[in-house]
């Protein structure tokens, strides 16, 4: 502070400093979109995979286990 004429002096911070600051920033956005971007290719994928792979394994275990089922009744 000037005392003779009460103006506080504020410091500008320098550019560079400035400059990573902005880096910093964009380094966060880039996270975030990227965890939106996984949780969205995980909404997608998972009833992909779920209908492609699980569902028709299920169905050929069922299988698996009504022929097992009918083998042992006759």
């Amino acid at each position: 502070m000037n005392p003779s004429n009460g103006v506080v002096a504020t410091r500008r911070p320098s550019p560079i400093a400035h400059a990573r600051a902005v880096v910093r920033g964009i380094g966060a956005l880039t996270q975030i979109a990227r965890a939106v971007l996984v949780c969205l290719l995980l909404g997608v994928l998972a009833p992909v995979i779920v209908l492609t792979v699980l569902v028709p394994a299920g169905v050929v275990v069922l299988a698996l286990a009504a022929g097992a089922w009918v083998g042992t009744a006759q």
